[in-house]
């Protein structure tokens, strides 16, 4: 006969797994009511008035709108919802996207920043929350304390900002803009040795950056520094050569989801005017592989591949062109075998594009350049003579002209337009070194 304590032993492991049975029925219940819950209380998907627009940027929001309505419960759906909807400046629409997709994707850094980002410029404290969240999920990520502390700063909450600051140092050390951020707090601090040190450290780490010299250059002038200020604001007024803003790793992925060519192809030239030439070359690759048959990016990418001497690359992408190129690319194509000194070729496209734009200076002076650099020069001088006629103020026509008469030994009319030449541009080298040669020509 079994004793009471063994028949208790054995109805233990029974009841433990009844118990467990019944948790896990529980448990299923409970999560098929929650997604249940979600899936009928979940915020809808925004409504987007799309006629009118680019049927390309269309197509792509219906798109990123279908997933979100297939897969309600996904974060990550929502959130490219919301970056297809900022790429294309639907910019209260994307944050309710954002937003569902933080509260689905609670270690996602991205959906708390953008929204920082988005509302900053109309709602401060808004803004400064979500930024804040964002570096609490991403604590070792530079990027959402370099912009909570540039809010911070800009509303005056300066112990705030020099927490987020530090971080940022301590995370980073090497990072131009936190300096950058470091020297305008301890600037309003009127700590303006620590002010000078960080400008100094940011301008180092990137020396062409044109806030950092104008910043720096501020601190030096008031600290009586007058002689280094000066320097460094020759400097800033060649703006030309300067970077400006900063690089956002997260929010250039916001220009991976714009769909409008002509947007992008501008978000490019942006790029290269601000110094980024690696970004924004890239970007109008990609543009002209997407859409190739769009004539102005594809000339954009060629004048910029010629600016940096890519000439073979520059003619690939001309060759590639359709058959019937509008005016521009057949003037580019005419230049690129002009640069590659491919004479005949350039001369046909010349003489070709010379029909449809006769009034142009320009044309006819690299016209006249092509036939000289032939030899041809009894044959330039029309050409030549035509550009200063249309355009008598450029120097450059009036220099072309003048080496094709030395060329002919018509020295005293060499002379003459390169006398005019002088009077526009006392200091021009060539002017000087052809003015030279007719000399040294009229006392043989």
């Amino acid at each position: 006969m079994a004793s009471p304590s063994s028949d208790s032993n054995e109805r233990r492991p029974i009841r433990r797994l009844r118990l467990w049975i019944v948790a896990c029925g529980i448990c299923v219940v409970v999560g098929y009511g929650l997604i249940q819950m979600m899936a009928t209380s979940r915020v809808p998907t925004p409504t987007i008035e799309l006629s009118g627009v680019h049927p390309q940027v269309a197509d792509g929001i219906t798109s990123a709108i279908q997933v979100v309505e297939t897969r309600p419960e996904s974060g990550l759906a929502w959130g490219h919802l919301g970056l297809t909807l900022w790429a294309h400046e639907y910019s209260n629409e994307a944050l309710v996207c954002f937003e569902q997709a933080e509260q689905l994707s609670q270690g996602e850094v991205r959906w708390p920043y953008f929204r920082g980002v988005i509302l900053f410029p109309e709602d401060r404290t808004a803004a400064v929350a979500a930024l804040t969240e964002a570096a609490r999920r991403a604590p070792r990520n530079v990027l959402p304390l370099l912009k909570l502390g540039e809010n911070l700063l800009e509303t005056g909450q300066f112990e705030l900002a020099s927490l987020s600051i530090r971080n940022a140092l301590k995370i980073a050390p090497d990072n131009s803009q936190a300096h950058f951020l470091a020297a305008h707090l301890a600037s309003q601090q009127n700590q303006l040795d620590d002010a000078i040190g960080h400008a100094q450290q940011s301008l180092e780490l990137t020396p062409n950056h044109a806030a950092v010299i104008a910043l720096l250059a501020r601190l030096l002038k008031r600290n009586d520094q007058t002689t280094e200020a000066e320097k460094l604001l020759v400097r800033l007024r060649n703006r030309d050569s300067l970077v400006e803003g900063w690089t956002d790793p997260l929010v250039n992925e916001v220009t991976t989801f714009r769909l409008d060519p002509y947007w992008n192809a501008y978000s490019a030239s942006r790029m290269l005017k601000s110094g980024n030439s690696r970004d924004g070359m890239a970007m109008l690759q990609q543009l002209v592989r997407q859409f190739p048959d769009v004539a102005t990016i594809r000339a954009q990418l060629v004048r910029e591949l010629l600016s940096h001497g890519a000439i073979a690359e520059a003619s690939r992408h001309l060759q590639d062109a359709p058959d019937d190129s509008p005016f521009e690319l057949r003037l580019l194509a005419a230049t690129t075998h002009l640069l590659s000194e491919e004479w005949e070729e350039s001369e046909r496209l010349y003489r070709d594009i010379l029909q449809l734009k006769p009034d142009s200076p320009s044309l006819h002076s690299e016209f006249a350049f092509c036939l000289r650099q032939q030899g041809r020069t009894t044959e330039a001088i029309g050409p030549a003579l035509t550009a200063v006629r249309l355009a008598p103020a450029q120097v450059s026509y009036r220099i072309e002209l003048a080496r094709i008469l030395i060329a002919e030994k018509r020295i005293q009319e060499a002379r003459q337009h390169l006398t005019i030449a002088a009077e526009l541009d006392p200091e021009n080298a060539d002017v000087r070194e052809l003015q030279q040669t007719v000399d040294a020509a009229l006392a043989r």
